[in-house]
């Protein structure tokens, strides 16, 4: 697959993932720090290596909460780092906690990540599963996420895993800014290195 380098950022994209050139091309400054797909091969790499030790998935919501510990309305979890700098927090509407699993179901969720620049990147869904000791976390339904400049996406189902610092999902996603729109199948957002990847069917479209 062809690449060209585009001269205003020195940055290489492909071909089919920006038709519109790269005069068009824009650096997002924390949910997408670099716009679209590097190379189909990097596509794999990068897959490779993300997926290669898969974490064991938190375990399922039991049928029935009042089986739940403690339940909490308005719940809200903050994570932090071994400086005490906050990462990310979650919040929701109503939360049920399972001590013995080590998790919280919850519902009405909005999580917000920060990062070290001080930007934010909000997500919400319907509802979600916290693993309260691996600090990973999922959404599911009516998945939609807005970065502190603008840009906005969504999808069904977002994974966040904390010793990556990534979330990621393999349904389809749809971006969108304010020069244009993408939609793709899977998504990998590194929140540390602040890169996001669409991973297959991607599909651009320039707004006039």
């Amino acid at each position: 697959m062809g690449q060209f380098p585009c001269p205003a950022n020195g940055e290489v994209t492909t071909r089919y993932t920006f038709p519109w050139g790269c005069d068009k091309v824009k650096k997002v400054k924390f949910f997408l720090a670099i716009i679209g797909i590097v190379s189909f091969l990097g596509i794999i790499i990068v897959l490779i290596l993300t997926m290669r030790e898969k974490n064991p998935p938190p375990p399922p919501v039991p049928e029935n909460p009042q089986g739940a510990d403690v339940v909490i309305d308005n719940f809200n979890y903050t994570s932090t780092n071994e400086q005490g700098v906050v990462e990310w927090q979650l919040k929701a509407d109503k939360a049920s906690y399972f001590q013995d699993k080590k998790m919280v179901s919850f519902k009405g969720v909005h999580a917000t990540f920060y990062s070290k620049e001080g930007r934010t990147f909000t997500i919400q869904g319907d509802t979600g599963i916290l693993n309260t000791e691996a600090k990973d976390f999922e959404l599911s339904g009516n998945v939609t996420g807005t970065s502190s400049d603008g840009y906005k996406f969504r999808t069904e189902l977002l994974k966040y895993i904390a010793e990556k610092n990534q979330a990621r999902t393999d349904e389809k996603v749809f971006l969108e800014s304010p020069q244009f729109q993408l939609e793709g199948t899977g998504m990998i957002l590194d929140v540390k290195e602040q890169k996001l990847f669409l991973v297959k069917n991607v599909k651009a479209k320039a707004k006039k």
